[in-house]
């Protein structure tokens, strides 16, 4: 038996397995270094498009006109082009998406008075999923360590 099958064999598996785990730890490193700067450039931009759904908040339910939510798509479309929107994760931009069609839905034939609570509860309901998917993104809603509990 020659020395390379009984002792290179081995070595050889050993060494490529430790290369493949350093390569491994070096992409994981370099993943989570990404995703750690992504959170960071989306907080801000993040907290804007959150407060500007404070329009449609579930307590208390103001009184919105039909002008209220013209503005608003306007603002959310200003903020998506303008700041946020190419932050936006696959998810929330899906989710952004479902709140400016309803926008478009409610507005399409040009209504005009105060907001239905129908309406008004339907666009709202979109705004909270989308808030839900922020959170999701900057991880914001994870249980914190509970050391003294």
């Amino acid at each position: 038996m020659s020395a390379f099958s009984e002792f290179g064999v081995p070595g050889l598996i050993g060494s490529a397995a430790g290369f493949l785990g350093a390569v491994l730890k070096d992409v994981l490193a370099s993943r989570m270094k990404t995703d750690t700067e992504l959170r960071e450039l989306r907080t801000p931009v993040y907290k804007e498009l959150w407060k500007l759904t404070e329009q449609l908040p579930k307590w208390p339910r103001p009184e919105l006109d039909y002008d209220d939510l013209r503005r608003f798509s306007e603002h959310l479309k200003t903020w998506y082009f303008e700041k946020g929107g190419i932050y936006l994760s696959k998810r929330s931009h899906k989710r952004y998406g479902a709140v400016q069609d309803a926008l478009v839905d409610a507005l399409a034939h040009e209504p005009k008075g105060k907001v239905p609570d129908r309406v008004y509860e339907l666009i709202r309901v979109k705004c909270s999923a989308l808030r839900t998917e922020m959170t999701e993104d900057l991880l914001s809603r994870r249980e914190g360590s509970r050391i003294f509990a």
